[in-house]
C-alpha cells in the first residue's frame, strides 16, 4: 500500500509537471501573438507616415530617429529572443528619450499648415499615436519578451553610442547634402527649451544633456515596469 501510494503520488506530480508545462506555453505563444500583432500595428503606423511624408514633399524626415525606433521595436517583437535581439534590445532602451521628448515638447510645425484641415489633423493624430505605441505600449510588451533589467551605466553608455552615431555618421552628413532639417541637425528645435542655456553651444552639450536624460528616464521607467514583473510573476505562480 505504501509502494502504490507513493507510486500515485509521483505520477500526480508528473501530471500536475504537464499541466503547468501546457499552461506555460500557452501563455508564451499568446505573448508571441500579441507582440506580433503589435509589431504589424507599429509597422502599419510607419507605412501610414510614410505616406503623408511623401504627400508633403518630405520623404527624407522618415530617416528621423523616432520613425527607425518603431522599424528597430518592430523587429524586436517579431524575432525570437537572442543574444543579438538582446544587445539590439539594450541599445532600443537608450533611443526611448527621443518619442518621450516628442510627447512631452511636440514639434507640430508644418502639421498645421496643410490646405485640408482634416488632412492636418490625420497627420497631428498619427504623430501621437506613433510615439505611444513606442512609450509606454512597447516598452511594457517587449519587456514580456526580453526581461527587466536595471539600467546600468556601462550599458547606457554603449547603448547611446548608437544614438550618437545614427546622429553624426547618417543624420547630419545627409542634412547637410540635402538641406533637410532632420532631428534637428542643421537648426534647433524651438520646442526644446535646453536651447536657451547652452546657444551657440547647443549641439556640442547636446550629446551629454540627452544622454544623461535618456539614462533618467530609464531609471523612471524602472519602477513601473518592475512592478508588472511582479505582477506577472504573482499571476504565474501555481496555486
Amino acid at each position: 500500500d505504501r509502494r502504490h501510494r507513493m507510486q500515485h503520488a509521483v505520477l500526480l506530480d508528473l501530471q500536475e509537471g504537464g499541466r503547468l508545462d501546457k499552461d506555460s506555453n500557452s501563455q508564451s505563444q499568446s505573448a508571441s501573438l500579441v507582440l506580433k500583432g503589435f509589431a504589424w500595428v507599429s509597422l502599419a503606423t510607419y507605412l501610414i507616415q510614410f505616406y503623408y511624408k511623401l504627400s508633403t514633399r518630405k520623404g527624407m524626415f522618415m530617416l528621423n530617429p523616432c520613425h527607425t525606433n518603431v522599424l528597430i521595436m518592430s523587429y524586436l517583437a517579431l524575432k525570437p529572443t537572442t543574444r543579438s535581439t538582446k544587445i539590439i534590445y539594450l541599445c532600443w532602451e537608450t533611443w526611448l528619450f527621443g518619442p518621450m521628448l516628442s510627447l512631452v515638447f511636440p514639434h507640430l510645425a508644418g502639421l498645421g499648415n496643410q490646405l485640408e484641415v482634416t488632412f492636418a489633423l490625420n497627420q497631428v493624430f498619427v504623430y501621437y499615436l506613433e510615439h505611444i505605441l513606442i512609450i509606454p505600449v512597447g516598452v511594457v510588451l517587449l519587456q514580456f519578451r526580453y526581461g527587466l533589467q536595471l539600467p546600468t551605466l556601462r550599458d547606457q553608455f554603449l547603448g547611446f553610442a548608437t544614438v550618437t552615431l545614427y546622429q553624426y555618421v547618417l543624420l547630419m552628413p545627409t542634412s547637410r547634402l540635402s538641406m533637410a532639417n532632420l532631428n534637428f541637425t542643421l537648426c534647433h528645435s524651438h520646442a526644446d527649451p535646453a536651447y536657451d542655456a547652452f546657444g551657440y553651444h547647443y549641439f556640442l552639450l547636446g550629446c551629454f544633456y540627452l544622454n544623461f536624460f535618456s539614462y533618467i528616464i530609464r531609471l523612471i521607467l524602472y519602477p513601473g515596469r518592475a512592478l508588472i514583473s511582479f505582477m506577472l510573476r504573482v499571476k504565474q505562480k501555481p496555486e
